[in-house]
């Protein structure tokens, strides 16, 4: 219940305050007349705003310079990721998504290989009631560079030189170390 207005008006209006979010409420005006009984307008209904809340949150399909990055909100939301290698300080960002959902997934890439990356995920609502949200920081790892050689062999050896070959698990660059004992 509100407080009775001090002057009588033809023109009324009244703010309520303390309501809980994403909630159904129910209501109706009652007027006073001087003289007259209190009358009381139909019951009618409204539901206050949701706040956009991030759940599910999980990365993924983590490679040397990549990475996949998903998670759900409880509202339609369009979203970007900010992102950068120290806490809280966030150098590179995606571009905000153009159509808004509430399951979300961005790929990273062009990151550094064995490198730590702190992110957020922001979440943008089309109802300027409700607004944006910040999610809390979280980490993630690239994978380090892990090569391995095999099949390594010498072939036409003379003399004086020998020709070395083998495979690695992925491209690298190369140099033979090679001696006496």
């Amino acid at each position: 219940r509100t407080d009775l207005s001090a002057a009588e008006s033809v023109s009324h209006s009244a703010t309520l305050t303390g309501l809980a979010t994403n909630t159904v409420y129910y209501a109706r005006v009652v007027c006073t007349s001087s003289g007259q009984s209190d009358v009381a307008g139909s019951e009618f209904s409204f539901t206050t705003y949701s706040t956009i809340t991030t759940s599910a949150l999980a990365v993924s399909s983590v490679t040397l310079t990549s990475v996949q990055i998903d998670w759900t909100t409880n509202l339609a939301t369009t979203h970007l990721v900010e992102y950068g290698t120290s806490s809280g300080a966030y150098s590179f960002s995606t571009v905000q998504s153009s159509s808004a959902a509430t399951a979300h997934t961005v790929t990273l890439s062009g990151l550094t290989p064995n490198t730590a990356y702190y992110y957020r995920v922001r979440n943008f609502s089309s109802s300027a009631s409700i607004g944006s949200s910040v999610g809390t920081e979280q980490t993630f790892s690239t994978s380090a560079l892990s090569v391995s050689v095999t099949g390594v062999a010498a072939s036409a050896v003379t003399q004086t030189s020998a020709d070395l070959t083998w495979t690695t698990s992925q491209p690298t660059t190369h140099y033979a170390e090679y001696g006496t004992a």
